[in-house]
Parts: structure tokens; C-alpha cells; sequence
């Protein structure tokens, strides 16, 4: 298995992140962060792929309004 096919835990990617556990189950529920349910259980896992794909989306967005507020304060 590679690295990018490691499975997370909620916890374990909340700390990856630096969120909350909490805020990490409502970014699974709500799709933002893909995951799947193990055969017969309620416990998710995460791919650390789609992790490490969801903080650059979150990066550039970060980035992006960045760039949004120096030119406004140019202005």
C-alpha cells in the first residue's frame, strides 16, 4: 500500500489538519473530505490522498483571499 492510500481515522486526520475531531466528522458528512464506513460498523475512514487533497483546496483558498485582500488595500 502507498503512503497516499494509507486509511485515517477521524482523529488522525483532524490532527493532520489541525481541526477539531468534531469539525472533521461534519466536513465527512457534508462530503467536503470523502470517506467511507467500515463493512458493518459506524466508524469512517479517510484516505490520506483525499486529506492531503482537501488542505491544498483549502490552501489556495486561503491563498486566494489573500492575494483579494492586498489589492483591495492598495486600492
Amino acid at each position: 500500500m502507498s503512503a497516499s492510500e494509507a486509511q485515517l481515522c477521524p482523529g488522525e486526520t483532524a490532527e493532520l489538519l489541525g481541526l477539531s475531531r468534531p469539525f472533521v466528522v461534519r466536513l465527512l458528512e457534508s462530503g467536503e473530505i470523502p470517506s467511507t464506513h467500515l463493512p458493518g460498523s459506524t466508524h469512517q475512514v479517510v484516505r490520506l490522498a483525499d486529506v492531503l487533497a482537501f488542505q491544498q483546496r483549502r490552501d489556495r483558498r486561503r491563498e486566494g483571499r489573500r492575494r483579494i485582500a492586498e489589492l483591495l488595500d492598495e486600492s
